[in-house]
């Protein structure tokens, strides 16, 4: 790593001392063997840094069998790297995370900029899933327009229609037929008036 003109901030032989230099350090990436002296394995630590400091992690581990691949898994790896390994596929794998999470950290940005945005307004704006016919997202605006909770919009999917003004309707279903309810990937965004 250091040949390749990355800074080793520490090196962890258990979980709790991985968390402890997460917490002391302020890595970038982690790279993370799956078997680790102490109480919690690769897998357990991963997912506690995970959820107290949201760092991306690469398991660099010799376990390639089924069972502990679908447990990894679920912990969202950047990456994950079978012993013995080349020099190139560890920096190509390193590089694809780090780039991998500097868009995690835009979107996020971007995502709370929307939501900022649409909970000051005084409009009400909401998000419908089109394959599902409901609506996934709601501005706060919309309990003090319409007294009614943020989550009766989500329970009762006819809502979304109801509050469209009559004239709108009909362009809405337009949109939703010219789109196709089979897209699951789209989704439409309207401003009450």
């Amino acid at each position: 790593l250091e040949n390749r003109e990355y800074e080793v901030c520490g090196h962890a032989v258990s979980g709790q001392d991985a968390i402890s230099l997460c917490e002391t350090k302020n890595p970038d990436i982690i790279l993370m063997d799956i078997v680790l002296n102490g109480p919690l394995d690769g897998i357990e630590t991963s997912e506690i840094i995970r959820s107290l400091f949201s760092l991306p992690v690469i398991y660099l581990t010799a376990y390639s069998d089924e069972a502990t691949i679908q447990k990894a898994k679920i912990t969202e790896p950047f990456g994950y790297i079978i012993k013995p390994f080349e020099e190139r596929d560890l920096k190509t794998t390193i590089e694809m995370a780090l780039y991998k999470k500097k868009m995690e950290n835009e979107l996020k940005e971007s995502q709370d900029q929307f939501r900022l945005l649409t909970e000051t307004l005084d409009d009400i704006i909401y998000v419908v899933d089109l394959q599902k016919q409901k609506i996934v997202y709601m501005s706060s605006s919309v309990e003090k327009i319409t007294g009614w909770s943020k989550e009766s919009f989500y329970e009762n999917s006819d809502l979304w229609m109801e509050m469209m003004l009559p004239e709108d309707r009909s362009k809405v279903i337009s949109n939703i037929s010219r789109i196709g309810a089979h897209d699951e990937d789209r989704k439409m965004e309207y401003r009450i008036k």
